[in-house]
């Protein structure tokens, strides 16, 4: 069966679930065909919308010289899942609710896609999401609502990556978001960009668990293959589920071509005190080192020093040592020692009474005792 929107005499041709839709709606027909129609804040598209919180899954193919746009007065939490070969040619626009690639190929016909904020009736701005590690968008994408309606980019619920073949822009009220495994050569969200990246200097939303590596490795966001990374990004990402272990710790960069969530280390410098002491035979010291650094919550740290040499001396180095418990990858270090004394330990040795007779040859050694106590 095939299935034409759009016709002489119909001011807004559309596929639409209107109030009264119960159940989500299956299009498993060969094709559809979208003709271009006049819509009050998009012209040239063929409207497709559902006014209630179910699904629309096209397994059908979505045809014709226009455009698709998704959304149009829809509902918080309506859906549309592509799971076609879509050969429709104008373009692709999500202005309300989530659409959802599903076919890794030509998903969203071909043409530049656009997700933003819904020009009419409901106050809500669309989400372009994706199931398939494969999928893929032939043109340019651009991503940014309205005041107070933030437009998404992000996977479906999962870890996949998706390619771009043009550019990628985020205007204001955009909001591109990664879910990360707990390694950063895990399976982790990428996006791979053929004609650049702008960010926009938006937040990027990151969906994790409780930790993230910290292994000086970062997370690699969006790699651009041609074409630069301008605009950056907010270097603070938003925590949109759980929030890891030292998350103050995380910031996105930009590394040449790619756009990392990069972990930083809490620096803590430690110093050894002065010391004194009399000398004992061991090089331990009493004194305990001072640090800075801001431990994170509920770590601690407990440095101690030693001198280098048990000898007694005026200028002995001391040298500071210990980690952060609780803290390992988490901290880098830098010691600085400084120099104390160990004091020479007093030795009274007492010379023991001897008699002998003038002239003959002393046979017995002489003998005496001493008092050291080490």
């Amino acid at each position: 069966m095939h299935v034409t929107i759009g016709s002489a005499g119909v001011s807004t041709p559309q596929i639409s679930g209107n109030n009264s839709c119960t159940t989500d709606l299956i299009f498993n027909s060969s094709t559809i065909t979208l003709t271009a129609d006049n819509i009050s804040g998009a012209t040239a598209y063929g409207l497709i919308r559902i006014t209630t919180a179910h699904t629309m899954t096209f397994n059908s193919v979505l045809a014709g010289s226009t455009g698709a746009y998704f959304g149009y007065d829809t509902a918080a939490g309506g859906r549309f899942v592509l799971g076609a070969n879509n050969t429709y040619t104008g373009g692709t626009i999500i202005g309300a609710g989530t659409l959802v690639i599903q076919n890794g190929v030509n998903a969203t016909g071909s043409g530049g896609v656009v997700v933003e904020n819904d020009p009419h009736g409901y106050s809500s701005a669309g989400t372009l999401t994706w199931s398939t590690s494969s999928a893929a968008i032939g043109g340019s994408v651009t991503v940014g609502g309205a005041s107070g309606l933030i437009a998404k980019l992000g996977p479906a619920g999962g870890i996949a990556s998706l390619n771009i073949g043009g550019g990628i822009t985020f205007n204001a009220y955009s909001e591109p978001v990664f879910t990360l495994s707990s390694t950063y050569n895990g399976a982790n969200d990428k996006v791979v960009v053929h004609n650049g990246v702008n960010g926009g200097g938006v937040q990027i939303g990151i969906s994790c668990g409780a930790t993230l590596d910290t292994s000086g490795n970062d997370y690699v966001l969006f790699t651009s293959t041609a074409g630069t990374i301008t605009g950056n990004f907010s270097s603070t990402p938003i925590w949109t589920g759980t929030t890891p272990s030292y998350s103050s710790q995380y910031s996105v960069i930009t590394s040449g071509t790619e756009v990392h969530l990069h972990f930083t280390p809490i620096a803590i410098t430690v110093t050894a005190a002065a010391n004194t002491k009399t000398y004992d035979g061991t090089a331990s010291a009493a004194a305990t080192p001072t640090y800075t650094g801001t431990l994170a919550s509920g770590d601690s740290f407990s440095p101690t020093e030693t001198y280098n040499s048990k000898d007694a001396g005026t200028s002995v180095t001391l040298t500071p040592s210990g980690t952060v418990s609780g803290g390992n990858g988490y901290y880098t270090y830098t010691y600085n020692t400084t120099t104390g004394t160990i004091s020479q330990k007093s030795l009274t040795v007492t010379a023991n009474a001897q008699n002998k007779t003038y002239g003959t040859t002393q046979s017995t050694p002489v003998t005496g005792s001493s008092a050291f106590t080490p």
